[in-house]
C-alpha cells in the first residue's frame, strides 16, 4: 500500500479535525469493530507519543462517523495540542501515524508541525 503523506500545521492549543477516509485498492475500509489510532512523536524511537488519540475509550478522540465507508473524524483538542514544557523553540516538527487494529501497517502518515504563538 502506497501512502501519501499529509501535512497538520497547528498553533498550540488549537482544536482541530481531520477526516478521513480509509481506502485500500481503492475501496472503502469497513470500519466496523475496527479501533484506530492515532499517534504523533517528535522522536520515531520514543515509547510515548507526544499525542495520541484513539476510538477506544469512552470519550473517543477518534470517532468512526461511518464505519461502512471507511470515515472517521481525528479530534484533535486543545488540550491534546497544548505546548508541553519538553518542546524548545517556537514550532515543533512531528511524524505522526493512523493506525488500524486489523492492519499491521499504518494506514496514514505525515507531519504535525506545532507552533508556539508570540504571546505564550
Amino acid at each position: 500500500m502506497t501512502l501519501t503523506p499529509q501535512t497538520i500545521d497547528l498553533y498550540a492549543g488549537e482544536a482541530h479535525v481531520l477526516s478521513v477516509t480509509v481506502v485500500r485498492l481503492g475501496t472503502p475500509v469497513d470500519l466496523t469493530g475496527r479501533t484506530l489510532t492515532f499517534e504523533a512523536k517528535r522522536n520515531l524511537s520514543a515509547t510515548d507519543a507526544d499525542i495520541s488519540a484513539s476510538s477506544a475509550l469512552t470519550s473517543p478522540a477518534i470517532v468512526v462517523t461511518n464505519a461502512t465507508f471507511g470515515l472517521a473524524e481525528i479530534r484533535l483538542t486543545a488540550a491534546l495540542t497544548a505546548w508541553k514544557a519538553a518542546y524548545t523553540g517556537r514550532v515543533v516538527t512531528m511524524t505522526w501515524d493512523l493506525w488500524d487494529s486489523a492492519t499491521p501497517e499504518p494506514i496514514a502518515t505525515g507531519t504535525l508541525t506545532l507552533r508556539r504563538l508570540p504571546q505564550s
